[in-house]
């Protein structure tokens, strides 16, 4: 991966969301960027920050 991730001070600062819940949305937003839309697997959001692709999913779900 040669990519970067910027998360903005407005997630970074919220007390109501996880530092892994924040990692997750700065790969979906870096994501975005890249190609225009995110249609990344849990499995290659959790290979990028080190976490399963069940915990992925139970995350992006709590983000609804």
């Amino acid at each position: 991966m040669s990519w970067y991730s910027i998360i903005p001070s407005e997630i970074l600062s919220r007390k109501d969301i996880n530092a892994s819940e924040k990692l997750v949305i700065g790969v979906i937003i870096s994501l975005s960027h890249l190609k225009g839309h995110c249609f990344a697997s849990n499995q290659y959001i959790g290979d990028c920050v080190g976490l399963s692709d069940e915990a992925i999913r139970k995350i992006i779900k709590g983000l609804d």
